[in-house]
């Protein structure tokens, strides 16, 4: 019998690409967050000098038990409000004051909400080295073919000569416009989110 205990509930479907999106990954993606916003705080004036660092050195997921972070999650409906008491907690004493700077301001959902773009940006970056290697093959074939003949076709019809160069061009077309258009999202449109309890 195949030992399934590691996988959860979603390893099994996307653990085939390029993307960590594990439990673990998940976790690292929201310590991220919570890093950031803490040194955020402190460039804001509104935390000791030092808290960002403090946060940061702590925020790595393999300092947590997404077990018992997991149990918890169940009494607030996720895992945010264990995981600061648990990033808290690990501050060393020589940087007590960096406490303030963690979750400052922040809502359990702004938490994920960021975190889910993190992780959307990671997808982003392998789906756009794929394209990368798509548009490279579909530009060699149109090259390769621009002589090519082969019959048109049109609902399963057969319609006037073309090129396969000329196919191939035109997959190499939808390839460049979908990169431009998943870059474009990737450097301008994943979004952080900072409402705070009330969205305000």
């Amino acid at each position: 019998m195949t030992d399934t205990s590691g996988i959860g509930l979603f390893g099994a479907l996307f653990d085939r690409g390029a993307v960590d999106v594990s439990d673990r990954a998940w976790l690292q993606a929201m310590l991220d967050t919570e890093a950031a916003l803490a040194r955020a705080v402190e460039r804001a004036g509104l935390a000791p000098a030092g808290s960002g660092a403090a946060v940061t050195a702590v925020a790595r997921s393999g300092l947590f038990d997404n077990g018992a972070l997991g149990v918890a999650a169940a009494a607030t409906g996720n895992p945010v409000p264990a995981l600061v008491r648990a990033l808290s907690k690990l501050l060393p004493e020589s940087a007590a004051g960096a406490a303030g700077a963690v979750h400052r301001g922040a809502s359990s959902q702004d938490i994920i909400d960021t975190a889910v773009m993190l992780l959307a940006r990671q997808g982003l970056d392998a789906i756009l080295a794929d394209l990368q290697v798509a548009a490279g093959s579909c530009a060699a074939r149109a090259s390769e073919h621009a002589d090519t003949v082969l019959s048109g076709r049109t609902l399963l019809q057969q319609a006037v000569p073309v090129t396969f160069g000329l196919v191939a061009a035109g997959w190499l077309t939808a390839i460049d416009e979908a990169r431009r258009d998943l870059h474009r999202i990737r450097t301008g449109r994943l979004a952080v989110q900072l409402g705070g309890a009330a969205g305000t």
